[in-house]
């Protein structure tokens, strides 16, 4: 049987023109931003649909196929999707058991810290996002002066009034810290002993530091501020206005992904050689994972790519807006014909 493909096309382009990120950085007052102005701005792109055209065609035959696919844009479904596939990955890397987390009888010994810092409200709330990243690869460095090489999963977050602060998996190649179990009036914890020794390098603001006693543990720990951030937006919002949104866990995440998206900032980041590292404190002779992609007999690849152009609106498949789809050649010139199509520059 086959499946018609019904194509939503928006009316015209001028959206997809208003939608871009540099429309919208101009319209922005950076001397005072207006977070309520930068967020509706975000969700008219993060709601907005818009899809990647391509053409497959097999090297031998020539036969070719044109494929619709749902682009990833920072607030929709396909992103969140990815960004928690990434992240759900380090699960699958080798774990580093430092110590038992029960075992509260003694110290321990952990080269796993996990760090939350806010910065200072000394800067402009722009100056703040412009200097998060470098005033982070300044305190990064110091630690690997102190204490040799380290590697990083680091995530930015947005507090209610929209300053940044970070949360980082810092990993320890060449030094062990002192883990001790603290009891304080609203929480309980692993810490380092020596957690002075690093809060002197965070000369921007407040910090937290905390013992981890084994990698997966503090991935899952991580994961929480990304599951409760990287949302679809677009499925929070639907049938209900911007008033109406009550959870404050979806008014922060919407703030947090606004505000990343304006001042082009990821997510969160892992460092360079971080998989190497974990193996080697693991003793891991673990593989790679292969990826396998079709070749013929003479190691090429089968197919060829072709990026025709962009498409903005909705293709549905029985009434549900669909990743991927093949497109027939009449559904291919609806798309191509109509106002929401840009071509592909050659």
């Amino acid at each position: 049987m086959i499946i018609e493909n019904i194509i939503n096309p928006v009316d015209t382009n001028e959206k997809f023109q208003a939608n871009r990120l540099h429309k919208a950085k101009a319209q922005i007052n950076y001397m005072n931003p207006d977070l309520q102005k930068i967020e509706d701005y975000f969700i008219d792109f993060a709601t907005y649909d818009e899809y990647i055209i391509l053409m497959k065609q097999n090297r031998h035959t020539h036969k070719t196929e044109i494929k619709a696919v749902k682009a990833s844009k920072r607030g929709n479904d396909v992103y969140r999707y990815r960004v928690k596939k990434r992240f759900d990955e380090l699960f699958n890397m080798p774990d580093i058991r430092c110590f038992e987390y029960k075992d509260r009888s003694k110290k321990h010994k952990t080269n796993l810290v996990y760090i939350t810092m806010t910065l200072e409200r000394k800067t402009s709330l722009v100056e703040a996002w412009g200097l998060i990243g470098f005033y982070f690869n300044r305190f990064k460095s110091a630690i690997t002066k102190k204490y040799g090489n380290i590697c990083a999963i680091r995530v930015w977050e947005s507090h209610k009034d929209g300053y940044p602060h970070i949360h980082v998996i810092l990993v320890f190649e060449e030094h062990e810290f002192t883990a001790v179990w603290y009891r304080g009036k609203k929480t309980a914890c692993w810490r380092i002993q020596e957690y002075r020794d690093i809060q002197k390098y965070w000369k921007y603001g407040w910090s937290d530091i905390k013992a981890i006693d084994s990698f997966h543990g503090g991935v899952k720990y991580l994961k929480k501020y990304i599951t409760k951030t990287v949302i679809d937006v677009d499925k929070h919002l639907k049938g209900k206005t911007r008033e109406s949104v009550k959870p404050s866990v979806t008014k922060k995440a919407i703030r947090t992904l606004a505000l990343l998206w304006i001042f082009s900032k990821r997510a969160f980041s892992i460092s360079r050689g971080f998989l190497d590292l974990i193996k080697s404190l693991h003793n891991s002779n673990q593989e790679k994972p292969k990826y396998y992609v079709q070749h013929d007999l003479e190691g090429q690849s089968l197919y060829v790519w072709v990026l025709l152009g962009f498409f903005s609106g909705q293709i549905l498949q029985n009434h549900v807006v669909r990743w991927s789809v093949t497109l027939s050649r009449r559904e291919f010139s609806k798309i191509k014909n109509s106002r929401a199509y840009v071509e592909r520059n050659l």
